[in-house]
């Protein structure tokens, strides 16, 4: 991944048209945040902001981490309330808060080569330290079990149109996209792009293990209340002990 991911074309794609995901779990996860008189949110991984702009309008302070220039961009347009800060989970310097969200797979994005074991420890070790006692942290992450996650699809709109392929090597518990995008130009032809993205995939005993480490208490589950996720993503709400 020489690249940066979402570049400007796939960023463009994906809030024009895949934006579902982000306000249904939102939806989801707002009255649990509301219930525990959370005030504070980070929002890890925030894409082009739909999350971002629900928490600010259920009246959640936000800090919005995202490391694409291009879905930042979306972000900031879409809630120019929030708090905007460029760079990954893992390396950008959590502020003291209330609950942090990751919500749609963000920690699962890892250079081939990287630990993503350890990257994904520190990021719950340097959560733990920022959440108060009660805090949450609430994230989603693909699991190694299930059936195999190779396949093909596409998607399109008025003026842009996608293809992506997903190949997995499980025993390296590995998974890659390919994504090829079609985007309208003002000339009336279409530019494309394309990416790769390297997607690690977890075990969720071990990831459980890993929080519990940290001083979390943790509940797993296949959904974010009454929406259900896709096959083999697991969602983990995790409670820092008071």
């Amino acid at each position: 991944m020489s690249e940066p991911l979402y570049g400007e074309d796939l960023a463009f794609v994906q809030a024009s048209g895949f934006g579902g995901f982000a306000a249904a779990a939102i939806a989801e996860v707002i009255p649990k945040l509301a219930a525990r008189g959370v005030t504070r949110v980070i929002d890890v991984g925030c894409g082009a902001g739909v999350t971002t702009k629900a928490l600010l309008e259920a009246g959640f302070e936000t800090l919005a981490v995202e490391p694409s220039r291009g879905l930042l961009a979306f972000a900031r347009e879409a809630a120019p309330g929030a708090e905007f800060r460029l760079g990954s989970a893992y390396d950008v310097e959590l502020a003291p808060c209330d609950a942090v969200l990751a919500l749609g797979e963000p920690l699962t994005y890892h250079e081939p080569d990287a630990d993503a074991d350890a990257l994904v420890r520190g990021f719950f070790r340097k959560a733990g330290r920022m959440l108060r006692d009660g805090g949450l942290l609430i994230f989603d992450v693909i699991e190694t079990d299930g059936d195999p996650l190779d396949g093909r699809g596409w998607a399109s709109g008025p003026d842009w149109a996608v293809l992506y392929e997903s190949r997995e090597d499980r025993s390296a518990r590995h998974l890659v996209r390919t994504i090829e995008t079609f985007r309208l130009a003002q000339d009336g032809s279409y530019r494309r792009s394309a990416e790769v993205h390297s997607v690690r995939l977890f075990d969720r005993r071990a990831v459980t293990t890993w929080l519990e480490q940290e001083g979390f208490e943790v509940q797993v589950d296949m959904a974010y209340g009454r929406f259900d996720l896709a096959p083999r993503r697991v969602a983990f709400t995790a409670t820092r002990r008071r």
